[in-house]
């Protein structure tokens, strides 16, 4: 049986059921041809009492975004773009780390069933071999210091070429296909992702920080030990990454040996920056 190429949104949702091992996870579905946002939609529905796994996909958006409110890529039938609603009732403090569970599943899936070398930059961003392939964007609703409603989107192109992108993310950026994937099978491979989501996601919740933080180190070499520039607003700082803190953060070696934990801004490894 294929994976959904060329099928439509109600035929994919019914074939993702059928493919699904996951006990909450993508339970519920909400697939659409086209829509604004995943996250907006994703939110409105965690608003309106949605329980927790209930998934919004689209074939393509018209105001995808990233971190930092970057707009998101979303060409018709080349990429996966999907939402999960989560109720961790955890602090506030915990949101990062849902970004780091996410990015650990997409990561560790391409792994596994593609043999990509799949890494992550910190915070949320999945690269083979330095070009973006994938990005995480996780959005809270708080009640008294608590999280109330959590989504956390996922982006990942599957099928575009290098002349598919725009001019200025052809240098930055790649897909599945780009990298020697092949024909991907996009609903097979979102009932993979939710898979091990949800392992890793019940895991956490189960352990604690400790084993999501390991797994992300050894995906993510330049969390620890790499020269990194860090720009948070108009500030530019240098250092040596020190490994992830328990809520999340990069720790940076500054000049003197101070460590700073870097929660916001972006962060590139000096080799990758030419300026």
């Amino acid at each position: 049986m294929g994976g959904g190429v060329g099928l439509s949104p109600a035929r994919r949702r019914d074939l993702l059921r059928q493919f699904l091992r996951t006990r909450r996870f993508g339970r519920e579905v909400h697939w659409f041809p086209r829509i604004g946002s995943t996250n907006d939609h994703a939110a409105r529905l965690a608003a309106a009492g949605e329980p927790e796994g209930s998934l919004v996909v689209a074939e393509t958006q018209s105001r995808g975004r990233g971190r930092g409110r970057r707009q998101w890529f979303s060409p018709p039938g080349l990429g996966l773009y999907l939402s999960l609603i989560l109720r961790p009732e955890e602090p506030g403090r915990a949101v990062p780390l849902h970004t780091l569970v996410a990015a650990v599943a997409l990561a560790g899936v391409i792994r596994r069933r593609f043999r990509l070398p799949a890494t992550i930059r910190w915070p949320n961003d999945v690269l083979i071999r330095r070009r973006k392939v994938g990005g995480i964007l996780a959005e809270a609703r708080s009640q008294s210091g608590a999280v109330r409603d959590l989504v956390v989107g996922v982006g990942c192109n599957l099928g575009q070429r290098r002349i598919d992108f725009p001019a200025g993310l052809r240098d930055r950026a790649t897909s599945l296909a780009a990298e020697g994937a092949g024909s991907v099978e996009p609903v097979r491979l979102l009932a993979f992702l939710l898979e091990a989501w949800e392992d890793r996601y019940d895991r956490f919740r189960r352990e604690g920080a400790g084993p999501l933080l390991r797994e992300f180190l050894a995906l993510s070499p330049e969390s620890d030990g790499a020269w990194v520039k860090v720009r948070d607003g108009d500030a530019t700082r240098t250092g040596r990454t020190r490994g992830i803190g328990g809520d999340g953060a990069l720790l940076v070696e500054e000049a003197g040996g101070r460590i700073r934990p870097v929660r916001f801004g972006e962060v590139r490894a000096l080799l990758e920056v030419a300026d």
